[in-house]
């Protein structure tokens, strides 16, 4: 008499076999993810480096007195010239004023510029605002 083999149910060698496929799987996308996560990072640097360029330039364009004078205090002034970004990395603040004008009303270039820890700049904008007298 034969005996009747019962081959319902998954054998050991067939969990083996899908746990190496999914291990080969896992090790596939890890460098990806890590790519994802350093690209990620840098895009929250130049996403706040933006944000920064926005509103300093809004601060001279709105909120300071139309001279020279105080242009040239909002760009002499150092406090305020590195802010850290939502993880803690410092970036620094450098505000330009180009060479105030010889006759009133007139028009200068004030350039605000955003760099990292290592000095890479990450954004950087001009505006030109119009000025009123010198001071």
């Amino acid at each position: 008499m034969e005996s009747v083999r019962d081959e319902r149910g998954i054998g050991l060698v067939d969990v083996l076999v899908a746990m190496m496929l999914l291990a080969i799987l896992a090790v596939s996308i890890v460098p990806a993810i890590a790519l994802d996560m350093r690209v990620s990072s840098n895009n929250v640097d130049y996403a706040t480096a933006s944000q920064i360029v926005d509103r300093e330039l809004d601060k001279a364009q709105v909120d300071v007195p139309k001279t020279c004078a105080a242009l040239q205090s909002l760009v002499g002034d150092v406090i305020g010239n590195s802010e850290p970004d939502p993880r803690g990395t410092i970036l620094t603040i450098e505000r330009t004023l180009g060479s105030c004008p010889s006759v009133y009303p007139g028009v200068v270039n004030y350039t605000v510029t955003v760099s990292n820890q290592s000095g890479a700049s990450l954004s950087s904008a001009t505006a030109t605002i119009q000025l009123t007298s010198a001071s």
